[in-house]
């Protein structure tokens, strides 16, 4: 569409006037067109090094994405397995375990393994049957007690 009529027969003419103006303008002063052509090539300079620190950046951005995305699966595999053993060895299901461990992992000052995670799941479980709660219900208590925990500990609430 710019392809057709008066504008881009008016564009190409401003371009020809520019360089014909560019062009007598290095023929009249050949040291202002030396001083032009290194002030163009620092310019390039320039832009090549913002551009490859801008790539530094951007990689450096991928590596840590690609880091936390590694850890999330990690912690969902704890999270499972953590919650199939409590899901065995006590009276909670596996669902209801799971999104125990699911809200307490996802705590940001949990930074425990999986046996303190089993630990928190079955403290939550406890504390639900205490408060006489259906565990389906309980994950809002664990993620308070999550919020509690230090370095991945349980803290008496």
């Amino acid at each position: 569409m710019l392809a057709s009529g008066q504008g881009f027969s008016a564009l190409t003419g401003a371009a020809k006037g520019a360089l014909s103006a560019i062009g007598s303008f290095v023929a009249a002063n050949p040291i202002g067109s030396v001083v032009a052509v290194g002030a163009f090539a620092l310019a390039s300079v320039a832009l090549v090094a913002s551009s490859e620190s801008q790539q530094r950046s951007l990689a450096s951005l991928q590596k840590q994405l690609r880091a936390t995305r590694a850890d999330y699966a990690a912690m969902a595999m704890d999270v499972t397995a953590a919650a199939r053993v409590v899901a065995a060895s006590t009276g909670i299901g596996t669902a209801d375990a799971r999104a125990a461990g699911q809200t307490i992992a996802a705590a940001p000052n949990f930074a425990g393994d999986q046996a303190q995670l089993q630990g928190l799941i079955k403290t939550a479980g406890d504390l639900a049957l205490v408060l006489g709660k259906d565990c389906a219900r309980c994950s809002e208590d664990a993620r308070r007690r999550a919020a509690g925990s230090r370095c991945g500990g349980a803290t008496p609430g």
